[in-house]
């Protein structure tokens, strides 16, 4: 039985997880926010933004880059966005995975995304330990609105994981 057990144990440790972090109304008022913190090495399959509060009419842009623990600086993991203004609750942002690509609104409807970015085709990310952080340009020091983003993962190691900050 142990065996078993522990076959099962090491297959849980690699399998694919999704990870939440919750908006918040203060978000979109920074010009940086840390998203999530990478811990050991993990490949990115899909990451996604789902708005969940209204964005008012200031044209702000965000995009995302993910700083090492320990290393070089930041590097940039999408484009800016197009403005952000106006976005209706359950309009969901998406980019290709590729580190040019430009994170965008889904196109067909609100709450609804057909998109070939599940997984992203090609286009996985690894990271080593670090932060995965929110940058905003432009707009306002206070901006109404809320996102809640996710990722999509595998942990290459057992001590591997992304936690929510």
């Amino acid at each position: 039985m142990g065996a078993l057990k522990q076959a099962l144990t090491a297959l849980h440790t690699f399998e694919r997880r999704t990870v939440r972090r919750q908006g918040l109304v203060a978000d979109l008022g920074a010009a940086a926010v840390n998203l999530f913190r990478v811990a050991g090495a993990v490949q990115i399959h899909l990451m996604f933004g789902h708005v969940t509060t209204a964005c008012d009419a200031t044209a702000n842009t965000l995009r995302h880059r993910w700083t090492p623990t320990v290393g070089v600086g930041p590097v940039w993991l999408n484009a800016a966005s197009a403005s952000i203004a106006t976005d209706a609750i359950n309009t969901i942002y998406v980019w290709s995975g590729a580190i040019a690509g430009q994170l965008v609104p889904g196109g067909l409807s609100v709450g609804y995304i057909q998109t070939e970015l599940s997984p992203w085709a090609g286009n996985t990310l690894v990271l080593m330990a670090g932060v995965i952080d929110m940058v905003i340009g432009g707009g306002a020091a206070a901006v109404p609105g809320v996102i809640d983003w996710y990722i999509l993962f595998t942990p290459m190691t057992g001590q591997s994981d992304i936690i929510v900050m």
